[in-house]
């Protein structure tokens, strides 16, 4: 007799086959994906790295850190002023293709004032690592802690220096760094801004910009036992989102990092992404490399540096 259809068994086979396929298919579609964005986010890299050059081409210098024109130097206060301070972020704009965004900008006004923030809330695509998960708009705080407003994120941070000598006092952060290519601070309280000239240990072997990836979320996958929190200590799981914003400066001390702290080790300070096993970086030649998580914690300080001639062999 002729049977149709299929059996209970045979069903159950032909499940199981489905199942294993898709087991299989899905996690290679998912590593497709992530290879597509840690791609993306490497060419975000590779125009910020041109956008500086471009700026230093053309204004003979490294944008400054903070880039209030009018506005008095940043001060020890706990970093609130500093976290008022348009980013270096903002001049780069004419050179992303975001000239009238740049020219809505008042300058002689606070990052944090209403009018600013309305500029500020705009998202920049190559400002943002493809990867990332959180909120693209963080809340924007005023000097008193209030909420001013909302502005948009960036995953790309600048790294000043690297924390070699440990001091306790707050009036004496910067005692004991190591500074990058961004400059330094000064007596009268300033950051000197910087030039391309300054790095001696030479532009191939200099990072200018890392991952700084998930922030307003605080996440450290690594007890940081050797850092040294000036001000406040992040509330758990969140710090202030005027750190993650593009057009708002961040406080010095979470741009100084420290020997033992690793690549993904936290996104408080150093270099961290989401991408599996590396953080994207643009070095001060232009070149964008992905550094392993594995690199030596010496090669690292090495490439944070400037001019300490500590320029360790990097891949």
């Amino acid at each position: 007799m002729k049977r149709h259809g299929l059996t209970l068994v045979e069903l159950l086979v032909t499940f199981v086959c489905i199942a294993i396929v898709m087991s299989l298919l899905i996690p290679a579609v998912s590593f497709v994906r992530e290879s597509a964005r840690r791609t993306c986010c490497l060419n975000n890299m590779k125009q910020l790295g041109l956008a500086i050059q471009n700026s230093t081409d053309s204004r003979k210098r490294l944008p400054p850190i903070y880039n209030n024109l009018t506005s008095v130097p940043p001060v020890n206060d706990g970093g609130r002023i500093e976290m008022t301070f348009l980013s270096w972020r903002t001049e780069l704009l004419p050179y992303i293709e975001q000239h009238s965004l740049f020219t809505s900008i008042d300058f002689s006004r606070p990052a944090t004032d209403a009018a600013n923030l309305v500029s500020l809330r705009t998202q920049i695509a190559s400002y943002v690592c493809p990867s990332s998960t959180v909120s693209p708009l963080v809340d924007a705080y005023s000097l008193n802690s209030l909420v001013r407003g909302q502005a948009a994120r960036s995953d790309y941070e600048i790294i000043l220096g690297i924390q070699s000598g440990i001091s306790t006092e707050r009036n004496d952060r910067f005692n004991g760094v190591q500074f990058g290519p961004w400059g330094e601070r000064q007596e009268n309280g300033k950051f000197r801004i910087a030039r391309m000239s300054d790095i001696a240990d030479g532009l191939s072997n200099t990072i200018l910009v890392a991952e700084k990836t998930q922030r307003p979320k605080w996440i450290e996958r690594k007890i940081m036992t050797g850092i040294v929190y000036f001000g406040p200590r992040p509330p758990e799981d969140e710090m202030f989102g005027n750190l993650a914003a593009w057009g708002i400066s961040s406080p010095t001390y979470w741009l100084i990092t420290y020997p033992e702290v690793g690549v993904n080790d936290t996104n408080l300070v150093g270099l961290f992404s989401t991408h599996n096993g590396i953080a994207n970086t643009v070095f001060a030649d232009g070149s964008t490399h992905s550094i392993a998580e594995s690199t030596d914690h010496r090669v690292l300080s090495g490439l944070i540096t400037r001019d300490a001639s500590d320029t360790s062999a990097f891949p």
